[in-house]
């Protein structure tokens, strides 16, 4: 399926989200929570890069004209390796790889507004099934390499390019025009784009798995209308689709599948449960039929539930006949009693 071709998937949406406006009002709120949460902590790390890298070409313009750094000798040093350092020493000085660390440690609170989603649904957060926690660990440490790794490829590029200028024989104000275009390029706008799409995509990703527990099959697409909204996420925008048919879209970039990376880099979207979905009516059956998960690793003398179950179950059995066996002899004595009356 092309990109756009979910324009042509039938949407369930069906108008019945009348019938449960109390479901939809609280799941409204909750949307725009989670959208503004997710544009606050972009929109602050977007700031918080563009300082950084403002104060990064300060300081490499301020050792260009130090006639004693490897970057005022670059022509002569011919070590990219030795330049990198100093650039890349530079930029670790001014918190890069904290503030990436900072942003990524704040991921997991996405999870807390995905649980009062499925509450609204009526939905016991204590019976859902166990979350890959795992996977979502390995989404930020990945997440935190890739932001480090930029750092480092960035300060290898300017060094490279300062390098590569000064034996061509560039003035000095070129020099420092060329690396503040290389800081904005190779650091601020990727670091930007970088951390927008990953704290979306984990989002999506830890919403998706607590709404999969709690047996939800049906998602509507919410986010903002507006003149950046590519055609691909205009088309689905607030139409429902069932995990089937949102398994088959292709947003026609490598960010697959949908329902983690939405319409790809950028996207700003999110699933959210529909309130006019089967799962909402017969969800609070269906999980109260299911005992919690057990502990992955259980203390030492203490029952599985499987085995804390089958006791149970011999009890109750036991219970049972020994009151079927009370009965027979009650029933019993009775007999003699009425022989004797007799």
């Amino acid at each position: 399926m092309a990109s756009g071709d979910a324009s042509n998937l039938p949407s369930t949406d069906t108008g019945t989200t009348s019938a449960v406006p109390k479901i939809t009002e609280r799941l409204d709120a909750l949307a725009k929570r989670r959208l503004d949460r997710l544009e606050g902590k972009v929109t602050e790390f977007q700031s918080a890069i563009t300082d950084i890298g403002d104060k990064w070409k300060k300081s490499l313009t301020n050792l260009l004209s130090n006639p004693t750094s490897g970057m005022a000798n670059a022509g002569e040093v011919q070590d990219i390796l030795y330049l990198q350092g100093e650039v890349l020493g530079q930029l670790k000085k001014l918190g890069f790889n904290d503030l990436a660390k900072r942003y990524v440690n704040q991921f997991d609170e996405q999870k807390t507004i995905a649980l009062e989603t499925v509450k609204a649904l009526g939905v016991d957060s204590t019976r859902l099934g166990p979350l890959d926690d795992s996977a979502l660990q390995t989404m930020k440490n990945l997440n935190v390499d890739w932001l480090d790794n930029l750092g480092v490829h960035a300060s290898g590029e300017i060094a490279r390019g300062v390098m590569m200028s000064t034996l061509a024989g560039a003035s000095r104000s070129d020099l420092i025009q060329n690396v503040a275009l290389s800081v904005d390029a190779k650091l601020v706008n990727y670091a930007s784009t970088y951390a927008d799409t990953a704290l979306a995509t984990y989002d999506r990703e830890a919403n998706w798995q607590v709404f999969k527990a709690a047996g939800v099959d049906k998602f509507v697409y919410v986010g903002p209308k507006d003149l950046r909204k590519r055609p691909f996420c205009l088309n689905l925008l607030g139409k429902t689709y069932t995990t089937k048919q949102i398994a088959a879209m292709n947003n026609g970039t490598r960010l697959m599948p949908v329902a983690k990376f939405g319409g790809g880099w950028n996207c700003r979207d999110i699933w959210m449960p529909s309130p006019e979905t089967p799962a909402v009516d017969k969800l609070t059956k269906k999980l109260a039929e299911r005992a919690p998960a057990p502990p992955a690793v259980l203390p030492v003398g203490v029952m599985s539930v499987a085995e804390a179950t089958d006791a149970l179950r011999l009890a109750e059995t036991a219970k049972a006949n020994a009151y079927k066996e009370k009965e027979y002899w009650a029933e019993q004595a009775g007999q003699r009693n009425k022989k004797c009356r007799c």
